[in-house]
């Protein structure tokens, strides 16, 4: 089936698992999300590492896109939750961010091994959302991937918002075991840094 022509058909695309609408895709979008993000963190570095985090995020979880009625605003809205993640986790430890700072500056060969750690922390953290139950991993991917509120999910899905919240915490207390029993927390205070913020 061949995609393209609108930017519904494309979505429908991405949905279905097509490479090609979502080389469109990232290629129509990129530059404006980058323009928007560096412009909050003030980092070339930190905003190439979130745009490509927010575009990794929406092919892992592209099933969730037909329920996305307006692309630019969900777009610029993801976009702007992981800045404000990052710039609130910056103000809160300034020992932290120098960590970070010295793991993700390509300054050394400390960079490359650090990019493949970091690999290494979304391919466990995917395998652990996998093997939550379906409506779990819904839910959680609507929350903190897509930053969706406890309201809007219980909405969306017709459930009550005890049950939106007591999925997320399920789902929590399972991924941040599954990475902590199958990830090496000694090796970087990057990693140990993300599975405290699930």
């Amino acid at each position: 089936m061949k995609y393209g022509d609108t930017e519904e058909n494309l979505l429908l695309g991405i949905a279905a698992g097509d490479a090609k609408s979502f080389k469109v895709f990232f290629d129509t979008h990129r530059s404006k999300l980058y323009a928007f993000i560096l412009h909050m963190v003030k980092s070339k570095e930190v905003a190439e590492e979130i745009v490509m985090d927010v575009f990794m995020r929406i092919w892992q979880n592209r099933e969730l896109l037909q329920w996305v009625e307006n692309i630019n605003g969900f777009l610029f809205k993801v976009s702007y939750n992981k800045s404000i993640d990052f710039l609130r986790a910056a103000a809160r430890a300034p020992a932290l961010e120098q960590a970070i700072w010295e793991e993700i500056q390509p300054v050394s060969d400390t960079y490359a091994d650090s990019r493949l750690l970091l690999r290494d922390y979304q391919a466990k953290l995917k395998e652990a959302m996998d093997l939550l139950p379906p409506k779990r991993k819904q839910v959680y991917v609507l929350s903190r991937e897509q930053g969706f509120s406890h309201d809007e999910i219980a909405a969306m899905l017709d459930i009550s918002k005890n049950t939106v919240n007591n999925h997320i915490v399920s789902s929590q207390q399972f991924i941040k075991a599954y990475l902590i029993k199958n990830l090496d927390l000694g090796s970087t205070v990057f990693i140990a840094f993300l599975i405290s913020r699930l």
